[in-house]
């Protein structure tokens, strides 16, 4: 059972919206489906079987968007909440995770916003180059050896590619670390000529302003040269896509009502047709 029957099964879908679905399941077969197969082996009715799908679904989102936001330190009531796919106007989770943003977000074409990121998103390819060696050790031209031949094999990528692109950017990088020590360090390096004094510079650098301490009598390590190759995609309208018909009222682009399932009522709700809301219209949502 998909998410989609959950939310078909709750009444907060359409079933005469899903225009791609060749022979669609009456809604009544499909909450006997779901009762007899995942409601009866845990004693539940369709509806609630439906819900605690949908539960699951909300948590394993709660939990990625933790990864994103408290894991790494940030406070989700610093951020807005973003809704998009197909159903993600249907999954706000009502978890801990996520309930603590002050705002959420739906575009106006939610199942369409992953394809529009494959449009207008920048095309990016990274390589590394594993070097491993003393620094005193690695000769004067190496770094930009290897760097012109990341960056050849980064243009050749994109130009195999055949993405539209205005130009292509490249980032360099070198991981480093003191000899005998197992932490890297990242150091951003400014360009392809960069003779190996002013390596040791750039990583000494990095290294106090990450742990305020200098290892003047241990030997640097250059461990990785990276590059990153990013194509810069040109600007795409997103006027066309966010057009509408708005009518004069918020009643007069109410298109059906009926019943959804919210435990432990199932209230009987207005249903919009998006594209006709007016320009500021705001209701109240289910709690």
């Amino acid at each position: 059972m998909t998410i989609t029957d959950a939310n078909l099964a709750l009444g907060r879908l359409n079933p005469k919206g899903l225009l791609a679905v060749d022979r669609p399941v009456p809604v009544e077969r499909l909450r006997a489906m779901i009762e007899s197969q995942v409601g009866k082996p845990l004693g539940l009715s369709a509806d609630a079987a439906a819900a605690a799908v949908i539960r699951i679904a909300n948590d394993r989102m709660a939990g990625a968007i933790r990864m994103v936001s408290l894991a790494r330190g940030h406070d989700p009531r610093d951020f807005a909440l973003f809704a998009f796919g197909g159903p993600g106007r249907c999954m706000r989770s009502r978890s801990r995770a996520s309930s603590r943003f002050p705002k959420v977000l739906i575009p106006a074409r939610p199942g369409l916003t992953n394809a529009l990121g494959c449009a207008v998103a920048d095309v990016r390819h990274d390589f590394v180059r594993t070097v491993n060696r003393l620094l005193p050790e690695v000769a004067d031209d190496l770094v930009r050896r290897v760097l012109e031949e990341q960056i050849a094999e980064g243009r050749a990528t994109i130009e195999r590619e055949r993405v539209s692109v205005e130009r292509i950017d490249f980032v360099h990088r070198a991981d480093m670390q003191f000899q005998g020590q197992s932490h890297i360090l990242t150091v951003p390096l400014p360009g392809l000529d960069v003779p190996r004094d002013a390596l040791h510079r750039l990583f000494e650098a990095a290294y106090w302003q990450r742990f305020q301490v200098e290892l003047k009598e241990i030997r640097p390590v250059l461990v990785n040269l990276h590059t990153a190759a990013i194509g810069r995609r040109r600007p795409v309208s997103l006027e066309a896509v966010a057009q509408g018909e708005p009518r004069a009222t918020l009643r007069a682009a109410e298109v059906e009502r009926r019943s959804v399932w919210f435990a432990p009522a199932g209230p009987t709700l207005r249903w919009y047709r998006r594209e006709w809301l007016p320009v500021g219209a705001s209701s109240r949502a289910p709690r």
